[in-house]
This record gives C-alpha cells, structure tokens and sequence, in this order.
C-alpha cells in the first residue's frame, strides 16, 4: 500500500492528513432509472438529448452557484453538503467549494422532495399509450438516495485539483448502495438522515410524510448492520396514479423493493 504514495515523505503522515481532513455531512444522489437500457437503444450521441430534462429540473432546485460540492456523473448528481458539525478551519480552507449557507435536514428534504414532485409533474402527462413499447428506452424515472455520516474525505485536495469536488469513504458508498434499492420515483433515506430530521426541532418530521422499509440484515451490501431505509410517501395525487388499474405495469415492471412500497401505500392510502 505505502508503494502508492512513494511520492510522500511518509505514509503514516498521509494517514493523518486524511484524518485531518475528515468531513461530516449528507450526501444527496439523484440517478436516473435504466439509464444502460438508453443508451443502449439510442445510441451515441442520441441518448445524451435525454439527460436535458433530467439536468435541468436537479439544477433549478440545486443550482450551480449555491451547491458547488458537486459531482455530475451524466445519469446521477451527486451532492455534498456540509454539516456544521464540521471543525470551521477546515470549511475555511476549502472556502472556494464550501457550502457557503449551511442547510438544515429539514431544508435539505425539502430540496430533495421538491427535485421529486418537479420531475413527477413532467412525467405524469405521459400516457401509457405515448409511453408504450418505447417506456424503456425513451423515458426515464429518477430516484434518489440521502445519508448522513463521516469518514468523508474530499480526494481531489491530494491530486493539487483546487476547486474540484470527488467524495470517497463509506457515506458516500452507503448512498449508493441505497440507491441500488431504490425503485422508480422513490425517495429513500437513512436512519441516520432520519435522526438529523427528528432534531430539528423547529420543524420535526411528521410521520405522515415517511415509512420504514426493513429487510434481512445484509442486505445492504458492505454495511452488514443496516437492515432499514426510509420511503418518503409521495403526494396523494401520485399514489393514486401509481395504485391506478389503468397504471398495473408500473408494478409489474418495478423492482422487488419498489413493489413492497405500493403495497404498503395501497395500506396507507386512506390516512396518506
């Protein structure tokens, strides 16, 4: 391992630098669903028209100049957001990509359901006769995966790439191992963001806007002891489409989690 960084004078000093430089914080990841299955079927450059709409809903919930900790990976965004729980030198040595107004949990779902409606609103138009034999390769639901934890470290910092935002450690993996589980349209969150929200005492989370989703510890692969996520419950007029009869295929084409989510909706319906 220490032949990877023969360049530094020692490698137990970078051990402490990567230390020093932890971060805290929650990390946000928008992926569009069957993104291969485009790309596939349209083609290069033809599939690319498609990430417009996606772009630009994310962007106008979390625009460029207010939420520069970024990563575009062309099918995701993935964003970072600072805790205050951060030691301040640290923010102000990475003043030129810090979130420069932090953001309550509460704020931060906010954002994340609003990025959620915004795209609903755009997708529930499409009939199922315009969607059709074409719903695979020409249009495209998102999800999105929210964690908040340590052991975040900015990597870019030790490749001299000044400005440039490239999260490692195990949040930024739990979010997209939570991403994998994630079905179409579905907001899902974790314990730990869920503990964040319960904090803000201005504003507490109502039990009304979420459920538990449990599984076999393991599940969750890489973190042995996860056996929950949580499902943020859409707006009323989405599961009534989604628990349409007109609307079977969207259960019958979702994944083994998305479909465990209907039906605990299809419970939940008449209190939602």
């Amino acid at each position: 391992m220490e032949e990877l960084f023969s360049g530094l004078a020692n490698y137990e000093d970078f051990k402490r630098d990567l230390k020093q430089s932890e971060l805290i914080g929650t990390i946000i990841l928008f992926d569009m669903t069957s993104s291969t299955n485009l790309k596939v079927k349209l083609g290069f450059p033809g599939w690319v028209t498609y990430l417009e709409k996606f772009s630009s809903i994310i962007e106008e919930s979390f625009p460029r100049e207010k939420f520069k900790w970024r990563k575009f990976l062309g099918d995701a965004y993935l964003f970072f957001i600072p805790s205050e729980d951060n030691e301040s030198e640290l923010l102000t040595g990475l003043k030129n990509v810090y979130q420069m107004s932090p953001l309550s949990a509460r704020e931060i779902f906010s954002l994340t359901k609003q990025v959620m409606d915004s795209y609903w609103n755009f997708y529930k138009p499409y009939s199922k006769r315009e969607r059709g034999q074409n719903k695979n390769s020409e249009f495209r639901e998102i999800t999105c995966a929210i964690d908040f934890g340590g052991e975040i470290v900015n990597w870019s910092q030790f490749q001299d790439t000044e400005g440039v935002f490239d999260p490692v450690g195990s949040t930024v993996d739990r979010c997209f191992r939570i991403s994998s589980i994630a079905g179409p349209g579905q907001l899902l969150f974790s314990k730990d963001f869920k503990t964040q929200l319960e904090d803000d005492t201005l504003n507490p989370l109502n039990k009304s806007e979420y459920f538990k989703l449990s599984f076999p510890q393991g599940n969750l692969k890489g973190f042995p002891l996860d056996d929950s996520v949580f499902f943020r419950i859409p707006r009323k007029d989405y599961i009534n489409h989604i628990l349409s009869p007109n609307q079977a295929e969207l259960i019958e084409l979702s994944q083994p989690m998305s479909i465990k989510a209907k039906i605990k909706l299809l419970e939940n319906n008449k209190t939602v």
